[in-house]
């Protein structure tokens, strides 16, 4: 069998500091230097830059408020997606900032994040990790998008994975069968899916002494050699005093 992996001390966390969400752009760009693959994302300060980045990105992109007070965007009309060209851009950006001041009149807006919006098709899921006060990171992974509160199905792991223990996780959801290609559909990058559980773990040891909290919801699984994309990133670190 494979050899255990040492379960690490869990992380103690440092007495002073302040706890802080990451914005979501600063959430991706920390993936991606750990080599987690995103799709194209950038912040637009303007109505124009939102545009001409969307244009650069080609169509269809997301649009997402971009603001340290709103971490539920979808909530208060904060996210756009299927924007299929320029002029739909611009409608995006007057739409949501609308709605967002409305429902937050004092939040600081950065702007727009205009993303590349994921394949069609694909399945929605769900990776969290949380810091528990005795045992340390345990990750979460189950069905993602609107399904998490509905059907619960997850399951969960003391961090670091070790690859038999990525293997289990896909397999243990009640969803697998879905995930093996039922009615017709094709299967999905399940091979994909058990790196980016390994990746994330990783990442999550290698910031274990700050790291409290992430979730990356959804994560966007395509067909078999598509890959895995997380298209929603919080990320909860604990800056230090």
């Amino acid at each position: 069998g494979e050899p255990r992996r040492p379960l690490p001390a869990p992380s103690a966390v440092p007495a002073t500091g302040t706890v802080r969400n990451l914005s979501e752009l600063e959430a991706k760009q920390l993936l991606a230097q750990s080599g987690i693959a995103l799709l194209p994302a950038a912040v637009a300060a303007t109505r124009e830059e939102a545009r001409r980045l969307a244009d650069g990105m080609g169509y269809p992109v997301v649009a997402k408020i971009a603001s340290p007070d709103v971490v539920h965007k979808s909530d208060i009309g904060g996210v756009k997606v299927g924007i299929g060209d320029g002029a739909q851009v611009e409608r995006a950006w007057d739409d949501i900032m609308a709605s967002v001041r409305h429902h937050k009149p004092q939040a600081a807006i950065d702007g727009l994040l205009i993303e590349k919006m994921a394949p069609r098709g694909g399945f929605e899921l769900m990776v969290g990790v949380t810091r528990d006060p005795v045992f340390g990171h345990v990750m979460t992974f189950g069905l993602g998008g609107i399904y998490v509160e509905l059907l619960r199905d997850v399951t969960r792991r003391l961090l670091p994975l070790r690859p038999a223990d990525a293997r289990a996780m896909v397999r243990e959801m009640r969803c697998y069968p879905l995930l093996q290609g039922a009615r017709g559909k094709p299967p999905a990058d399940v091979a994909a899916l058990e790196r980016l559980l390994l990746a994330v773990s990783d990442f999550v040891m290698a910031h274990s002494a700050r790291l409290e909290e992430m979730d990356l919801n959804p994560v966007w699984v395509g067909s078999e050699g598509e890959g895995a994309l997380p298209l929603d990133a919080v990320i909860v670190m604990l800056d230090r005093a």
